[in-house]
């Protein structure tokens, strides 16, 4: 491998983030998607001189600078119902970007394009802003808003960035730090499928009901948000409604077995966060806030940092904010990451020899003993010789 690469495409490392990309002088660098559909940067050596910057612009190598202290924890939902059946889960997105838009700032979030790939874009406006609510199951090219956030903050325009942990270090990173002028906001994430997976539902979907795809909805609120439910719009006409239980992409999602490589080791799951403020869903508030439960939803809310709880402070009046403990957001991914899933290797196999649909009914169902016992064969190797990954940002 080039020295020029150490530490920006070390396979299972790489964040995909692109910063690296977006930040090289000499355009050396572009994302390249991998077999299983992932992009990872490649660099051109004739442009490459070597200066450095997409090492120090890497997050791998970046350490984010954390809270001393635990966050704030709140639950939170906007106090318009038509917000929240328009939102993923009680509409906290919204509470916290229109603030930013009133004084005069941007907002840069996800939005799937009409080619139903997942970009990042910025937005100055509610209409901008209304294309980035809702979940995106699919990794978001974030790397074309960087330099864009970054002569906003340097013309001395507030912005708010939303994204995964790892986007938001990288942003972090490719600015050289921190910003007075810029607030940001992660979600817990489950880990990033891949988008052939995605691809291939798709077309699994348009061949069982004879025309393209129009319209996705990762999250379709028009029965509500529970259970979740993938909605999917078709040139004839028709319309596919799909639950989390039954759904083959939600399943393969929510098992983990088509996740981005580095998800499995995650360095960013924890309580104590590198972003200001920190979005989930709160599936427990019926607990302590029975009176919300018709079923539009509720968000979780950390306030991480003093530019957080302010933000908040401001946004205050469109919110129903309730104070809570952890005991009553927690969730599994605030804590560890998810971890290789053990037919992984097969899962992508199949689904490059057999497609979509029979990989994703092969590996969604009940394992078969034989794959039992080839893991815990594997597992026990694995202890006898000492293999396995140490999880964190130390090489």
């Amino acid at each position: 491998m080039d020295t020029a690469l150490e530490y920006i495409n070390s396979g299972v490392r790489c964040f995909g983030c692109g910063a690296c990309a977006a930040a090289c002088p000499k355009s050396a660098l572009r994302m390249v998607p991998d077999a299983e559909g992932f992009v990872y940067p490649q660099l051109d050596a004739a442009r490459c001189v070597k200066c450095g910057i997409c090492r120090r612009v890497c997050p791998v190598n970046a350490r984010p600078r954390l809270p001393e202290e635990d966050p704030e924890f709140f639950s939170v939902r906007h106090r318009d119902p038509a917000v929240r059946r328009a939102s993923t889960s009680g509409g906290a997105f919204t509470i916290l970007s229109d603030a930013v838009l009133a004084r005069g700032g941007a907002v840069a979030g996800a939005v799937l394009t009409p080619e139903f790939q997942v970009r990042h874009a910025v937005a100055f406006d509610a209409a901008g802003r209304n294309a980035m609510r809702g979940s995106k199951y699919l990794q978001s090219d974030a790397s074309p808003v960087f330099d864009e956030v970054k002569k906003l903050l340097d013309s001395d325009r507030e912005v708010l960035f939303t994204g995964t942990p790892c986007q938001v270090a990288a942003l972090r990173a490719f600015l050289g730090g921190d910003h007075e002028r810029l607030v940001t906001v992660d979600f817990i994430c489950h880990g990033v499928p891949s988008p052939l997976v995605f691809a291939g539902f798709l077309r699994h979907l348009e061949a069982c009901h004879g025309a393209k795809a129009t319209a996705v909805r990762f999250r379709d609120q028009s029965r509500g948000c529970v259970p979740m439910r993938i909605g999917v719009d078709f040139a004839n006409g028709k319309s596919y409604l799909g639950d989390c239980g039954s759904d083959l992409f939600f399943k393969i999602f929510l098992s983990g077995i088509s996740n981005r490589p580095c998800c499995t080791e995650c360095p960013f799951t924890c309580v104590r966060r590198g972003s200001d403020l920190t979005i989930a869903d709160n599936w427990r508030f019926a607990a302590f806030a029975p009176g919300w439960d018709d079923n539009t939803g509720v968000s979780t809310l950390l306030v991480n940092t003093p530019r957080g709880a302010e933000l908040l402070r401001e946004a205050g009046a469109a919110a129903e904010l309730k104070r809570c403990t952890l005991a009553d957001v927690d969730q599994h991914y605030l804590h560890a990451p998810g971890g290789e899933h053990p037919d992984r290797k097969l899962f992508f196999r199949a689904l490059k020899r057999r497609g979509f649909e029979f990989a994703a009914t092969e590996f969604t169902g009940p394992r078969p003993l034989s794959r039992r016992l080839r893991s815990r064969m594997v597992k026990i190797w694995k202890t006898l010789t000492g293999g396995g990954k140490k999880r964190g940002y130390d090489k």
